[in-house]
């Protein structure tokens, strides 16, 4: 008589990531409900995943617990407010209370943004353009980084309208660069997008159905 076959919770979990895997493929093939329900899924347990890291970690021990410990104040109670009255989106005659949360959490995203952008991004590169090379070559790469970023910033916020001959050369060279700029964003985008594709070919033959050994 033979053995039942039994799979250790590592094998189930193996399993199931093999067959969603195939599902999400199955969208190269055509639009089906199998992918549509694997979609569904994976937006369903991101979610709930969301949902639970943020209960724990955020509103119970930021809002919850030291209102329990030290008695309510406005320093948890104030948060958590604003958060229930997101909840209103739902009623219809007090939907519009939501619009206080969403605007101070949006103002202050983009506060908080703007400043990151211009401290940690757009001052940096300016700066990195610039490379340090010593002597007249270093001065020379300089001058040509900096004169490239500076060509950059003329297609953006040069009008598209303006007649002038200087004015459509800046343009038209900063359009260029911009399309070499794009065209490095997208070759490193499509590389990355190979390595993960490369992952799961190599979960799918070595992990899932073992007939391969070593790596892509």
């Amino acid at each position: 008589m033979a053995e039942p076959l039994l799979l250790n919770a590592q094998e189930i979990g193996t399993l199931i990531a093999g067959l969603l895997t195939l599902a999400v493929f199955s969208y190269l093939w055509a639009d089906n409900a199998v992918y549509r329900a694997v979609e569904h899924l994976f937006i369903g347990i991101s979610a709930g995943y969301v949902a639970v890291v943020a209960l724990q970690r955020v509103i119970v021990p930021l809002t919850i617990e030291p209102a329990l410990q030290s008695g309510p104040s406005w320093n948890n109670l104030l948060p958590l407010g604003l958060s229930l009255l997101l909840l209103c989106r739902f009623v219809r005659p007090v939907a519009w209370l939501a619009n206080l949360p969403l605007g101070i959490a949006v103002g202050t995203g983009v506060g908080l943004g703007l400043t990151g952008v211009i401290a940690g991004t757009l001052v940096p590169q300016l700066f990195a353009a610039v490379p340090s090379v010593p002597g007249e070559v270093g001065v020379l790469v300089g001058a040509a980084c900096l004169l490239v970023v500076m060509l950059a910033f003329g297609y953006t916020f040069t009008e598209k309208h303006l007649d002038h001959k200087l004015a459509r050369l800046i343009i038209s060279a900063g359009r260029l660069v911009a399309m070499f700029a794009l065209g490095a964003v997208f070759a490193d985008l499509a590389t990355s997008r190979l390595t993960l594709l490369s992952g799961r070919l190599y979960f799918l033959l070595h992990d899932w159905l073992g007939i391969m050994r070593g790596g892509l």
